[in-house]
């Protein structure tokens, strides 16, 4: 009984430390996309090409996109890429674009 009572214990103490470490990572996150804050008025839109603006609203989407892709990976397990587009097109072509494991483009 002794032993299961501290098998306990030691998992309450390890679920308060995962909460305070979460909070810990989700203020951290908060503070970062403060930071980057999106363009006031400006309205994003993904498409087929992911995220095609000018670079001066790009900022924000970049940091937001880096979220975004760490929070896919943790949740299916697997890596999740970030492509910057260039093209030989006007600048506001360039863009980026989040990609699965299997070089296909996140989905909308």
């Amino acid at each position: 009984a002794g032993e299961r009572a501290s098998g306990r214990a030691a998992r309450h103490a390890g679920g308060r430390q995962g909460r305070e470490a979460r909070q810990g990572r989700m203020e951290r996150v908060a503070a970062l996309a403060q930071r980057h804050p999106r363009a006031a008025g400006f309205a994003y839109r993904y498409g087929t090409a992911g995220f095609r603006e000018r670079a001066e609203v790009l900022d924000s989407v970049c940091v937001r996109m880096g979220m975004l892709a760490w929070l896919r990976a943790q949740s299916t397990g697997s890596a999740v890429g970030l492509m910057v587009t260039a093209s030989h097109n006007p600048v506001a072509d360039n863009g980026l674009k989040a990609v699965d494991p299997d070089g296909g483009m996140l989905a909308q």
